[in-house]
């Protein structure tokens, strides 16, 4: 857009700085030539007449006036014509510039980034009319081929695409996004890898393939804590009967997650998948599967409990002897579910790296909280046993029994 307004103006500069070099053409010069030389030959016929100084004096002046009047008028006639001239490239040059610009905003300047953002805007608000829609999905496309470095008008154009079931669009626009890309944009790359992988998923009606397996692996070598991506390669190489991917994949996700119900389906998708190798002759190790627990029994006294309602929350949590204070695993529980026996375990990790599986001892906190805040403060009641092994097979009894 810069460089077509530059050379429009150039052009402009052009025209109107040539009338400083403008020169009459040869009939306007003949023409002064020729009155001229009428005025001298009619001066000269005086000179020789036979009459008295008067009366050549009288004629002579006349000859003078009527050839300055005779100059003026070309000239005035001249510099109009010329005037007309330098006026009129100027003029024909702003109209084409204006034009231009206008049509170069069109394509190239804001007003399509304007007219998409806002029609975005009203999707927020309400359901785009259809022919809304159309007019989002042109401006999005022209605002993402135009706006090379501008990678978020790419991947918008492409999840629109997506979203409207244009599958083979939305798979073409991610491809080009991720090839457009610097090779450096790790995360940027998985992420797109990924949305590439989903909308061939969909383009091929549901049908894996080892390119999108591949496309999937290679994501997660860029970031490897990619619950999405690790969710649906394990999918796709339970289709494409890669078992062993299918547990290498689900079994990670399965180590990291704290949801109950996730990790139980995780866990049944993960033995099929063995199930399926052990038909075929392979031996299965998913000793993995068994978590790390221990379990304890909580129960307060009652100087603890005197003048507390029965909702007052109770937390239970384990932490490592020597590592970060972040619990491994914490549940919580209310005062009047006391005394109560609870089970920690890796199910319960709040975050990946950090569960009783990781450390070999810890120790096991109860607190009353009076703020329901997990952190204690001061007039909470709390019990703790420490050291205790993260793979004790007895109750471990905690008494809260101490004011801070």
């Amino acid at each position: 857009m810069i460089l077509v307004t530059l050379l429009f103006t150039i052009l402009l500069l052009m025209f109107l700085i040539g009338p400083v070099w403008y020169k009459r053409s040869a009939d306007v010069s003949n023409q002064s030539e020729e009155n001229l030389r009428l005025y001298k030959e009619r001066q000269q016929d005086l000179i020789e007449a036979e009459m008295d100084e008067e009366s050549k004096k009288a004629l002579t002046l006349e000859l003078d006036r009527e050839f300055l009047a005779t100059t003026r008028e070309e000239s005035e006639a001249n510099e109009g014509a010329i005037s007309q001239k330098r006026w009129l490239a100027p003029i024909i040059m702003l109209v084409f510039i204006m034009g231009g610009s206008l049509v170069g905003y069109q394509f190239w300047g804001a007003s399509v980034e304007l007219t998409a953002t806002e029609l975005l805007n009203k999707s927020y608000k309400r359901e785009l009319l259809p022919s809304e829609e159309k007019k989002l999905m042109e401006t999005v496309a022209i605002a993402a081929k135009h706006r090379n470095k501008n990678y978020e008008w790419a991947f918008l154009n492409a999840r629109l695409n997506m979203s409207q079931g244009k599958y083979e669009a939305a798979a073409e626009a991610f491809a080009d996004l991720l090839f457009a890309l610097p090779i450096e944009a790790d995360e940027d790359r998985a992420a797109i890898m990924v949305q590439l992988a989903q909308a061939r998923f969909a383009q091929s009606q549901q049908k894996p393939s080892e390119e999108i397996y591949d496309l999937l692996n290679e994501s997660l070598k860029l970031q490897p804590n990619q619950a999405q991506a690790r969710g649906m390669a394990g999918m796709v190489a339970f289709q494409l009967g890669m078992y062993e991917g299918t547990i290498k994949h689900w079994g990670e996700l399965w180590k990291n997650t704290s949801d109950r119900e996730y990790a139980e389906l995780l866990e049944e998708g993960i033995r099929r998948a063995a199930d399926e190798l052990e038909a075929q002759g392979e031996e299965v190790d998913l000793s993995f599967l068994e978590r790390t627990a221990i379990t304890i029994l909580v129960d307060a006294s009652e100087e603890a409990k005197k003048g507390l309602p029965a909702n007052t929350t109770v937390f239970v949590a384990a932490t490592a002897v020597e590592g970060p204070p972040m619990p491994l695993a914490a549940q919580r529980i209310t005062l009047g579910d006391l005394p109560m026996q609870i089970t920690l375990s890796d199910a319960q990790a709040m975050m990946p790296g950090m569960s009783l599986s990781d450390y070999k001892q810890v120790k096991v906190r109860a607190t009353i909280s009076i703020s329901g805040e997990p952190s204690a403060r001061k007039g909470d009641w709390q019990g703790e046993v420490s050291p205790v092994a993260n793979d004790h097979e007895g109750v471990i009894e905690i008494m809260i029994n101490k004011q801070l």
